[in-house]
């Protein structure tokens, strides 16, 4: 990646995210992507953060945890040398992505949507909803950062 790249993915983000220009502890800059409200009781919600590390990151941190999986999700998650975590109330995946990696977002957005497709079985009943909410914050987000990379 050219200098200019680097440089890039910290004023995209920051273009995408402007509330996060004033944060009052610099980098590493981070914010939550997903659409839980405060209705939203489930404490199982895919929470979704995204985290820049500095100025000069070339690569951005996705991070969600209570993911709803499957096969197809810990594939691409493997192929994408994915670190996951286990707990009693579900998964946590850590990918990490550069700007040129946003169609591999939409990709995995496709994959956790799939999670509850026509006959597929799942462990949450939740994830009904869960799973095609989680993709969507997913899919708004790659369409954000495309709009700020165009302007």
């Amino acid at each position: 990646m050219t200098t200019l790249s680097k440089r890039r993915l910290a004023d995209v983000f920051l273009k995408t995210f402007p509330e996060l220009k004033n944060a009052p502890t610099g980098y590493p800059l981070a914010t939550r992507i997903d659409d839980q409200a405060r209705n939203d009781v489930s404490q199982l919600f895919c929470t979704i953060l995204v985290r820049v590390g500095s100025p000069d990151a070339e690569r951005f941190s996705l991070r969600l945890q209570h993911l709803p999986c499957n096969d197809h999700v810990r594939e691409l998650a493997g192929e994408w040398d994915g670190e996951w975590e286990s707990s009693d109330r579900g998964e946590t995946l850590t990918l990490m992505f550069s700007l040129r990696d946003l169609a591999k977002v939409n990709q995995l957005a496709k994959a956790i949507r799939s999670v509850v497709g026509r006959g597929a079985r799942y462990q949450d009943s939740n994830w009904k909803w869960l799973a095609p909410r989680t993709a969507d914050s997913l899919h708004r987000f790659v369409r954000q950062m495309k709009e700020s990379m165009r302007s």
